[in-house]
């Protein structure tokens, strides 16, 4: 049997993918120019002259920070739940992998 076939995890597991590709997709949008997804992470080589992987690696930081704020009962202010955090947190760790790979492909050219 192929596995692609049929999903065998949770069936919110993959509710939860779709959620974040969706978060991603819009927020993409409004942060990233038109054709270049990753602009907005690899923003960090202009500006700060540190990889984009690095600048990625201190946003999901930021993320880390308010998640433990928000467990310990920290008012939050913003509108950001646990949760939209933690989903943020995945999207982050999603693109700091493609971030990674593309650098640890050009070390290869």
């Amino acid at each position: 049997m192929n596995y692609k076939l049929k999903r065998y995890g949770h069936p919110r597991f993959y509710k939860l993918l779709d959620e974040i590709a969706d978060i991603h997709s819009r927020k993409n949008y409004n942060y990233a120019e038109n054709g270049n997804p990753l602009s907005n992470l690899k923003s960090s080589e202009r500006y700060f002259l540190v990889p984009g992987s690095l600048g990625t690696a201190i946003r999901m930081a930021d993320k880390w920070e308010r998640f433990c704020q928000l467990m310990k009962g920290k008012q939050d202010l913003v509108g950001e739940s646990i949760k939209d955090t933690l989903k943020d947190f995945a999207i982050y760790c999603l693109l700091e992998i493609i971030l990674l790979d593309e650098e640890a492909n050009k070390k290869l050219k």
